[in-house]
């Protein structure tokens, strides 16, 4: 195990568990084996199977709630650190890990509670900060995520992580050229990362300033060829400078890699507005119809005379 000789360590606690059916440690380390190899339903097993024999070992329940969290089962994992929780109130990683589960949920105030008390026990790291951080701003409670991205860049000057969560905030309070500057320095640090392109992307166009924005969709489509948000805000740009058949291209790239019919519904909008403006009425129409068809929380009646349906998305946080 201490090599990462997974495989190997899994034929030895095979013949441990075979000669010693009873041995709750030799399942929970064979379960670690098989969460480190990413198969978490063997895991999950496993260290049921070291629960079931050993109920009141704080780090089997642990581990396999961070297996659940891997599996998407966050419920289960919740409870698990729970249970681990009332064993061993004092271990941080488990609290770290349930703030994570919440998060992934939605439940973003009780992962900021969480990760307050894993701040509290385990003190400052910039990790933790900048889990907190995500999800104040996730609860629109910008500034208080600015201190901890803040903080957590003071801590930690090379994380990368660090500089473009900061980024993201300044995007949503309309500073982009704060943005930027953060999105220069995760850039930097990392430069096979698509998204910190693309909201620097973002914040340029917040600028006005779309053949910048133009640059770095490109960019980020570069290491992420199919992304539809990338295309759609790339085509947005390419509208602004009115290269609308550039423009189109991108439209149509969004619809086709649109995850579900409602995504594609707010491409086939903002197509129609392009439509629109070359003064092509009958394909904007044909559009809108496609739009309110696939999404019926749509409007009847659109009128693209009344503007950009797509302008108060440009601004909207990811």
């Amino acid at each position: 195990m201490e090599r990462g000789d997974y495989n190997v360590a899994i034929n030895n606690f095979d013949e441990v568990i075979g000669a010693q059916e009873t041995n709750a440690n030799a399942f929970f380390k064979r379960g670690q084996c098989f969460f480190n190899l990413k198969n978490y339903a063997l895991a999950v097993a496993d260290l049921s199977a070291a629960i079931d024999l050993n109920a009141k070992n704080a780090n089997y329940y642990m581990w396999r709630g961070k297996a659940y969290a891997k599996q998407g089962k966050h419920d289960n994992a919740i409870r698990d650190f729970q249970a681990a929780l009332r064993l061993k109130p004092g271990l941080v990683e488990a609290v770290e890990e349930q703030g994570d589960s919440y998060s992934s949920t939605g439940d973003h105030a009780r992962a900021t509670s969480s990760y307050d008390k894993a701040l509290e026990l385990g003190g400052e790291s910039a990790g933790l900060l900048v889990k907190r951080g995500r999800a104040l701003n996730q609860q629109g409670l910008r500034e208080r995520s600015l201190s901890d991205f803040d903080r957590a860049v003071e801590l930690a000057p090379e994380n990368g992580v660090a500089y473009f969560n900061r980024g993201v905030v300044y995007n949503g309070l309309h500073r982009p050229e704060d943005a930027v500057k953060d999105f220069n320095v995760a850039v930097k640090l990392d430069p096979k990362d698509p998204e910190s392109y693309f909201e620097r992307g973002r914040a340029y166009a917040g600028m006005k300033d779309p053949k910048q924005a133009i640059h770095d969709y490109t960019e980020a489509l570069q290491i992420y060829t199919r992304n539809p948000q990338y295309f759609y805000q790339r085509a947005r740009a390419w509208q602004q400078l009115g290269e609308y058949d550039k423009a189109l291209g991108d439209y149509q790239d969004a619809i086709n890699y649109a995850p579900d019919e409602r995504v594609a519904s707010r491409y086939y909008l903002a197509r129609g507005y392009c439509y629109h403006q070359m003064g092509k009425s009958v394909l904007a129409r044909a559009d809108i119809n496609n739009a309110t068809r696939i999404n019926t929380a749509l409007p009847r009646k659109i009128r693209f005379e009344d503007g950009d349906p797509g302008e108060q998305d440009a601004t909207n946080q990811r």
